[in-house]
């Protein structure tokens, strides 16, 4: 029998799936905004929006089915400097 997720942690993993699929999405709208700004190109900027997306979906799948969404954001999101710091200081 599979261990059920409860709601708490499917809303947790969903939030950190969403927070990889924003890193390579926000990368393609710069991209797409500075070619449509200096090139004047519609196509460029649609083209590079989409790829940001359908990249950061590739991206935040395989990577939740390697290590799971929630663990790789917490590893990212992670400062073992501050940790030493703070138990160094007690």
């Amino acid at each position: 029998m599979k261990n059920e997720k409860s709601f708490f942690e499917t809303i947790i993993d969903a939030i950190s799936w969403l927070k990889i699929v924003a890193s390579p999405t926000i990368l393609g709208i710069g991209i797409g905004f500075a070619c449509q700004y200096y090139l004047n190109s519609d196509f460029l900027f649609g083209f590079f929006v989409i790829a940001g997306i359908v990249l950061g979906i590739y991206w935040a799948n395989k990577v939740s089915k390697k290590y799971g969404a929630t663990d790789f954001i917490s590893k990212v999101d992670a400062s073992p400097d501050i940790d030493e710091y703070v138990k160094d200081k007690k």
